[in-house]
Order: C-alpha cells, then sequence, then structure tokens
C-alpha cells in the first residue's frame, strides 16, 4: 500500500512540475507574440476545439444546443 502512495505521490508532484514548466513556457511565447491578433487568433482556436469536441460528444448537436453551451462556458468564466 505504500507503494502505491508513494507512486500517486511522485505522480501528483510530476504533473505540477509539468504544469507549472507548461505555464512558464506559454508565458515565454506570450510575452513575445501578445498582440491583439494573436490574442483573437488563440481564442478562435480554443473555440473551435471547444465546438468540435462537442460534436463528438454528440453528433447530432444543433446549433441552438452549441450556442447555449457557449453561453455556459463564458458565463462561468465571469464567475471565476
Amino acid at each position: 500500500m505504500q507503494t502505491q502512495q508513494k507512486k500517486q505521490l511522485t505522480e501528483t508532484t510530476t504533473m505540477g512540475k509539468d504544469i507549472k514548466y507548461r505555464a512558464k513556457c506559454n508565458m515565454k511565447i506570450l510575452e513575445r507574440h501578445s498582440g491583439v491578433d494573436v490574442m483573437l487568433d488563440l481564442t478562435d482556436f480554443i473555440m473551435d476545439v471547444f465546438m468540435e469536441s462537442l460534436r463528438n460528444e454528440n453528433p447530432k448537436i444543433t446549433k441552438h444546443e452549441i450556442e447555449q453551451k457557449m453561453k455556459e462556458l463564458v458565463a462561468w468564466k465571469r464567475s471565476m
């Protein structure tokens, strides 16, 4: 049982380091390329990925349902 706990702790620590490393790399990129046009392109990309994931979950999803999910996403983000 101790081995399992150690393994989980190691994985959690590694994951935390990976997240910090990725965030640091992302910040370096954004410092160099932080123009409004780049931010808008990134936003478009993220929204396209989100819509595609919705379609993968439910191939019969309607345009109205997608718009509703987008509104929920924006509301959730504002509440953070």
